[in-house]
């Protein structure tokens, strides 16, 4: 079935409530459960719940540390953390303090000395520990962003999965990205780490070394990856890249062939589309791409798209809030009504968020009878500073509005007024002010982005 985490916890919430003493047997579960939840009562009853409850063992102290921290119980949560360094100095929320120290200095030598001293207190467990292939991953990205290669290897080579090791090599090149020649050389790695064997292997290092051949027009050796890839993992972004290495390569029938694959396989993305609109433009000139790439699609595709998103649709009447945007204006949502209200919650820090921001461009444009909003929450620091900051790189013709973090209770204010689960979220309002669709998540798939809300949008309509 598919998760329905709000009906998980009113069932376990009627469990407590007929029989209290399970509240022990499934506390770690619930305590998540509350945190989680949209409504913010929840995350009110679990902070009533943290501060009553009392225990001796360091990972339930540790785990209420930082549910007190994320809720924003700054006292409490301060409070916990000295009682957990004067308790078990060689615990694991020092352990992670620590880690959290090594991380953020910015000098490597004085980087190093405190990784090997960590090493020499804290090593890692024999059964492996995925906090430490974060630290490992950390310090090869330091030690390679400051000239020392071979450090950067001997931290990859601490990694324990070949999957690891394949992300890492990854990381490296895309940080050295301004020099070709050496993201190759970490990506030639990478691809060395690959565990072909696999059927859910990790083809990161190959998908980043294609573009890196197409730029030195190496295409043969272009193909030859992608191909590989494909032949393995024949999904959009394989067949994109494997596509594009035909047309480098003057193959246009082939790459027309793969990509109405793709679209046939219901695996379409904007970039697909324009390749291929340029491959049959050219191919058949004056011909109708529209009826053309609408014959490609699944059959009954585009009705059984309707019929699914009229099921999804909801009536919820929810009080508008009024928010600043980064200039200073107040905007008071229960003042557009009238309109069809897209809000797009979302963060500097999430980059599936800012990966559908083109695609949501895209609908913008396609709509301009309706308001989009871009409501930044979670922001750490200085939120508007950040925001504005990342407004004036990127130029996205969008409205940014700041959530507000509350202060009487946790949370921020229109993440918690709309029952926003996490970002990026969408919330549709019909004209009314109603919420009539509730959208979360980003896959990299921008087509299907603009497809679902195009469709929410001419429901309403």
């Amino acid at each position: 079935m598919e998760k329905d985490q709000q009906q998980a916890l009113a069932y376990l919430k009627q469990e407590i409530a007929e029989h209290p003493s399970s509240e022990a047997t499934f506390r770690q579960q619930y305590f998540n459960m509350l945190i989680n939840s949209s409504e913010p009562a929840d995350k009110a009853l679990l902070v009533q719940k943290l501060l009553a409850y009392r225990t001796t063992d360091e990972m339930e102290l540790t785990l209420h540390q930082q549910y007190l921290e994320f809720l924003g119980q700054k006292q409490a949560a301060d409070s916990l953390a000295q009682l957990l360094v004067a308790r078990f100095p060689d615990g694991k929320y020092v352990q992670r303090q620590q880690m959290t120290v090594i991380k953020s200095t910015n000098d490597y030598p004085a980087q190093a000395a405190l990784f090997k001293a960590f090493l020499q207190r804290f090593p890692e467990p024999a059964a492996g520990d995925y906090e430490y292939t974060g630290l490992y991953k950390a310090m090869a990205q330091s030690a390679a962003a400051s000239g020392d290669d071979p450090a950067a290897e001997e931290y990859i080579q601490l990694l324990r999965s070949k999957e690891d090791k394949t992300v890492a090599y990854v990381q490296l090149a895309q940080l050295q990205r301004n020099d070709p020649e050496k993201a190759r050389v970490w990506l030639t790695r990478g691809m060395a780490a690959t565990d072909t064997s696999k059927t859910t292997a990790n083809w990161s290092a190959y998908l980043n070394a294609v573009p890196l051949y197409m730029d030195s027009k190496d295409y043969n050796t272009a193909y030859a990856l992608a191909a590989t890839v494909y032949r393995h993992s024949p999904d959009r972004a394989s067949a994109l890249l494997l596509a594009q290495t035909c047309h480098a390569l003057g193959n246009d029938a082939e790459a027309l062939r793969l990509l109405e694959t793709a679209v046939q396989q219901g695996q379409s993305s904007s970039q697909i589309k324009q390749l291929l609109q340029t491959l049959y433009s050219n191919q058949y000139p004056g011909s109708d791409f529209t009826a053309y790439y609408t014959g490609l699609q699944p059959a009954s595709a585009t009705a059984d798209h309707t019929r699914d998103l009229r099921a999804a649709m909801l009536e919820e009447q929810i009080a508008g809030i009024s928010l600043k945007d980064i200039n200073g204006k107040v905007v008071n949502i229960a003042d557009l009504k009238g309109k069809i209200v897209v809000l797009d919650f979302w963060a500097t820090w999430c980059k599936p968020c800012i990966q559908s921001f083109p695609a949501m461009q895209q609908v913008m444009q396609q709509h301009p009878e309706a308001v989009f909003l871009f409501i930044a929450t979670f922001e750490t620091g200085d939120a508007l500073r950040k925001v504005m900051q990342f407004a004036a790189e990127k130029a996205f013709p969008f409205r940014y509005l700041l959530d507000e973090k509350l202060i009487k209770s946790p949370g921020y204010k229109a993440f918690n007024q709309y029952k926003v689960a996490s970002v990026p979220y969408k919330v549709v309002l019909d004209k009314n002010g109603k919420v009539r669709f509730r959208t979360h998540g980003f896959d990299g798939d921008e087509e299907a982005l603009i497809a679902e809300l195009n469709g929410m949008i001419r429901l309403l309509q």
